[in-house]
């Protein structure tokens, strides 16, 4: 079982998470219409922050918490249609574990940082 989180309460605190997030978004070469995982994306802090990168792209916002997904899609509103938020399952429950391993990442997304 997933434990939800108090997503407003960690969108208030989490500045650092979002710092380190910003620092590893600015070592991304970026032409600006890729589209990009941003695993565990949490409150969308940095998945907005993504989004200022790729004017012409698109972002996979996936993460295990419904709570987290939810505060994430009130920041975005208004970037409607350039992401798709994605519940994803927890590996810790036996259903995630046999997920991750039967079923692979698209390839066309982006899911390391080149330096």
């Amino acid at each position: 079982m997933v434990r939800e989180w108090a997503a407003a309460t960690y969108d208030r605190v989490a500045d650092p998470q979002a710092r380190w997030g910003r620092e590893v978004v600015d070592r991304l070469v970026l032409r600006g219409d890729e589209r990009v995982l941003d695993a565990g994306c949490g409150s969308g802090r940095v998945t907005e922050y993504l989004l200022e990168r790729l004017p012409r792209g698109r972002v996979i916002a996936l993460d295990v918490s419904t709570t987290m997904l939810e505060e994430a899609g009130r920041r975005l509103a208004t970037a409607s249609g350039r992401v798709d938020f994605v519940l994803g399952r927890s590996r810790r429950s036996p259903a995630g574990r046999a997920a991750g391993r039967r079923r692979p990442l698209d390839r066309d997304v982006p899911l390391g940082a080149q330096s």
